[in-house]
């Protein structure tokens, strides 16, 4: 938490005459020359994405110090896995083993984000201190419903784009059957109980993957189908949370989430435990007059990237795609 005397820095810094980077006491330097906000204020706007962004409250997050970072993993293929012999006289490795017996890694290397936010000088001249927590989370919003909406698209990563969404390979775009080495669940949503049933079936196709926790990440149109549900909406799974308070209850040990970015007929089954946050190595705030319309033009930049874990054959091993058929 930020205290008076940051704060106070903060905004005479906002708002000073003088390049925003002049103060050694609020904007640290690094090697490439750039300078970041500090800790404590870089966390405020990091505070509010992840309180306003559901995917980083579901999904870990893992700081990368530079430019990207990689995370090793192994293949479960039969390739990979080999018993070396035991004891004195032991069976040699067979070298075709040893030389099919692979590592990979999932790289993160963070994208950068900006959000621009205008503050009239007349406002500045009136304001409080107040006016610092309301630049700070205006640019959490703004970071978290930018992350959320990349996380969610249906769209391929594209570093060259200007397009927000593609910082970041989608889920939904990931899911697709032609990525995933799991077969797409189709489901007609007007069947008694053929939501639910739905999420049993892909929780067969994820296999191993099922044995973590499980979730499922579908649009509010598919939420609609699930509380509808005969299953849910009879009460087959023991609450009834979902006429009383209108939240789902988990639906074979599988917990729901829906969002607002996911496509109107689609879910996907993933283990909270698959998809990895990546973190930029600080948040820069960067000022500029704009003297035709009287105001400060702030503009905020925080880097991330978004992955999953476990691929084979350059395929998606753990996510299943769920789909509510045409009628």
């Amino acid at each position: 938490m930020m205290d008076l005397k940051t704060k106070q820095l903060f905004k005479e810094i906002l708002f000073s005459k003088t390049a925003m980077v002049g103060d050694d006491d609020l904007f640290s330097p690094d090697s490439t020359g750039d300078s970041y906000l500090p800790k404590v204020l870089a966390d405020e706007i990091i505070k509010e994405v992840y309180e306003r962004n559901i995917a980083r409250q579901l999904f870990r997050a893992i700081t990368v110090p530079g430019k990207n970072l990689s995370i090793p993993s192994v293949a479960y293929d039969d390739d990979n896995i080999y018993q070396v012999g035991r004891g004195v006289g032991g069976s040699a490795i067979v070298t075709a083993n040893e030389l099919e017996y692979t590592t990979s890694a999932v790289v993160m290397t963070p994208g950068k984000l900006a959000a621009k936010a205008e503050v009239a000088n007349d406002d500045i001249n009136d304001s409080s201190l107040d006016v610092v927590d309301l630049i700070l989370e205006a640019f959490g919003t703004a970071f978290a419903r930018a992350e959320e909406k990349a996380i969610m698209s249906t769209t391929a990563q594209d570093a060259a784009s200007a397009t927000f969404t593609s910082i970041v390979e989608g889920l939904f775009y990931s899911c697709d059957p032609a990525r995933t080495n799991t077969t797409e669940v189709t489901i007609a949503a007007a069947t008694d109980y053929a939501t639910t049933d739905g999420i049993s079936e892909g929780i067969k196709e994820l296999g191993v993957f099922a044995r973590d926790e499980v979730i499922l990440i579908c649009s509010d149109k598919f939420a609609h189908y699930l509380r509808t549900d005969r299953g849910v909406k009879n009460d087959v799974f023991g609450t009834s949370q979902v006429v009383q308070k209108g939240s789902l209850p988990k639906i074979y040990g599988v917990s729901v989430y829906s969002t607002s970015y996911a496509p109107d007929d689609t879910a996907i089954l993933i283990p909270r435990t698959e998809p990895l946050i990546g973190q930029g190595r600080g948040v820069q705030i960067k000022r500029k007059d704009d003297i035709e319309r009287d105001s400060q033009l702030f503009v905020c930049f925080e880097r991330f990237d978004f992955k999953l874990r476990h691929i084979t054959s350059s395929k998606y091993d753990a996510i299943v795609k769920i789909s509510i058929a045409s009628s």
